[in-house]
């Protein structure tokens, strides 16, 4: 959302043209005037009239002044900073899931500074204090697209420079134009309350063009490289693969941003679509495409893509996406 701007229209002060004694329509010049009573070298003598509107003038100009300083502290609309580069290939082929061995791809990391959240398991829970790890490492995304229109999306750290989302989060669905400008705030409870802001440049890399990219799609992931290393600060998750086709029973958490609020619900995946999707059995809302699905050691294993009449809808990691971050050095 954006605050309105406030405009004043200030009236304009100009230098009197200098009068001319006899032209109609001009004002006399009280100066070159010698009213009764004037003594010479003496101070001059003004009636009731002239210092009324003596008056008046002084109060219209502190009005002014007042109005003019007012101006200065209206709110402006918000700059969504942070112009980016979005690489895409479709068709490319998805390995195969890895079915034994050590599925971990990275390790989580939560630095000494910040304090380890304790979760409840609840209902869909409000996040008290976002600043604590896990939550830290989640991004509350302010998208601008080329096309001009803004929207909001999560996503989460998942080392010191690399952010994973979905793709659709990077596309305007209705001009099908590309994100063009973001602004990344980790720990976000207001504009002025937060642990990390990121609004430089970035690169992301997706699944699909954005003709191709939707919230059920296979290619529905985003990778995005930040240029300065905000997990130092904030922490990030671990990556793990989920294997075979059989309904996972580990307890996982969902979570996400909606106009600036942290949210997580509790849940378990449940049908294994394909190498790619699988459904869950968690609460999620609008503004939580993006976000982390992770187990209790903050490890990741998918990212929130969407919801329909039938159930709610993730995105896993895939070798396919490990092996964009090897090619691109971004593992490290």
């Amino acid at each position: 959302m954006t605050d309105g701007c406030l405009t004043l229209c200030l009236p304009r002060r100009g230098i009197p043209a200098r009068a001319i004694p006899g032209d109609p329509g001009k004002l006399p010049n009280r100066s070159a005037q010698s009213p009764a009573g004037n003594l010479p070298g003496g101070p001059e003598r003004t009636d009731g009239k002239d210092e009324r509107v003596a008056a008046m003038k002084r109060m219209l100009a502190a009005l002014i002044a007042l109005l003019f300083a007012f101006s200065f502290y209206a709110p402006a609309e918000e700059e969504i900073g942070g112009e980016g580069i979005i690489n895409f290939s479709d068709g490319e082929a998805v390995d195969s899931l890895i079915e034994s061995g050590d599925l971990s791809l990275t390790d989580p990391f939560m630095p000494d500074s910040l304090e380890k959240a304790v979760d409840r398991e609840d209902d869909r829970i409000t996040v008290k204090s976002p600043k604590q790890y896990p939550y830290s490492a989640i991004a509350y995304m302010k998208v601008k697209g080329a096309c001009g229109c803004n929207w909001e999306c999560t996503g989460f750290l998942v080392s010191n420079k690399v952010l994973l989302t979905a793709a659709h989060c990077l596309v305007c669905y209705t001009h099908h134009e590309w994100a063009k400008n973001i602004t990344f705030y980790f720990g976000y409870k207001s504009k002025k309350n937060y642990l990390s802001k990121y609004d430089s440049t970035w690169t992301a890399w997706v699944g699909a063009g954005p003709d191709k990219t939707s919230a059920l799609s296979t290619e529905d992931w985003g990778i995005v490289k930040l240029n300065k290393n905000v997990g130092k600060k904030t922490g990030y998750f671990g990556m793990k693969l989920i294997t075979g086709s059989d309904p996972v029973e580990t307890v996982f958490y969902f979570a996400g941003y909606r106009d600036g609020k942290l949210k997580y619900d509790t849940g378990t995946v449940g049908t294994l679509l394909n190498d790619e999707l699988f459904a869950f059995q968690a609460y999620i809302v609008h503004g939580n495409s993006g976000g982390p699905i992770y187990d209790k050691d903050c490890y990741a294993t998918g990212i929130i893509t969407s919801q329909d009449e039938l159930a709610n809808w993730g995105h896993r990691i895939t070798p396919q996406m490990r092996q964009k971050m090897i090619d691109n050095d971004l593992l490290h």
